[in-house]
């Protein structure tokens, strides 16, 4: 892998069948006015990074995609699950666009062995085991690009999946629940030895399982962290947007109290808010250079 690429050449064992998906995806982009050129080669590579679902780098010409499919050998019954994973980003994109745009599934393992999907090519920068060159010693820098990791999540929790009707591709209700019987129901079927330890605190969750309402429920991604997230050279432009969008749901909940469809007396002085969200985002517009 070059210092200027992000990917690399395919691992052993985890190569794709390339003519069966030369076929398959020539076929499905060469779609009007999408700009794909038939005569173009396919080329693949993979992305290094992750140890769940692979990710490959797809090639047609200037086209570029990225192809997620599961991992290799036998996997949990409901983990992995490509097909989901599609639709769940089909439905969450159009509402929050920093989540990639999915192209195209493929259910047929005949293709490659095992359903796939392709995505949206971005480019950017990942924290893993060092720090980029792009954020270096600069401490101020570090302490931006986490807040702004705080301020994504905070956006993509205020996506109201009741209107958007992402409420519809899940189960709210009772969510906590199946996750912690989920866990550990995995941990049984993976434990090598009896922990004890393990079973108090599995007994200890089950019995403080929290109520819940589908009404109070948002977008969580359970995998939020700084190896998972992909970083624009062009922070600022991100940081800029994320504080705008948090005002403005802020003032989309002030203008309700202030046209009286709400008598919530906690949102009296959420126009303070949306002031103070404003300036740091101009502050950051004005320092950023770009």
């Amino acid at each position: 892998m070059t210092a200027n690429s992000d990917s690399t050449a395919v691992r052993a064992g985890e190569e794709l069948d390339t003519t069966a998906l030369d076929h398959y995806l020539r076929d499905r982009l060469a779609a009007p006015a999408s700009g794909f050129d038939p005569t173009s080669k396919i080329d693949i590579a993979q992305f290094p990074g992750g140890h769940s679902n692979l990710t490959y780098l797809v090639r047609f010409g200037d086209q570029e995609f990225v192809l997620r499919r599961p991992p290799v050998g036998p996997v949990a019954p409901t983990a992995h699950d490509m097909p989901r994973e599609y639709k769940l980003l089909s439905v969450i994109n159009p509402s929050f666009p920093l989540a990639p745009k999915p192209v195209l599934l493929c259910e047929d393992a005949a293709i490659i062995g095992v359903p796939f999907y392709l995505m949206e090519r971005r480019r950017g920068f990942i924290v893993r085991s060092k720090v980029p060159s792009q954020i270096g010693e600069n401490l101020t820098l570090r302490r931006r690009l986490s807040e702004a990791m705080v301020d994504t999540l905070v956006a993509l929790h205020a996506v109201d999946i009741q209107s958007t009707g992402i409420v519809h591709i899940g189960k709210p209700a009772g969510f906590v629940a199946r996750q912690v019987r989920g866990w550990a129901d995995r941990w049984q079927r993976s434990k090598t030895s009896n922990l004890a330890e393990m079973d108090q605190v599995i007994q200890w969750l089950v019995d403080r399982i929290p109520p819940d309402s589908a009404n109070d429920a948002t977008i969580v991604h359970n995998d939020f962290k700084l190896d998972n997230l992909m970083l624009a050279d062009g922070i600022a432009f991100y940081e800029t947007f994320a504080r705008f969008k948090v005002a403005v749901v802020i003032q989309q909940i002030y203008f309700r109290y202030v046209q009286g469809q709400t008598s919530d007396e906690r949102f009296r002085n959420f126009d303070g808010l949306v002031r103070g969200l404003a300036g740091e985002a101009l502050e950051l517009a004005e320092q950023s250079g770009i």
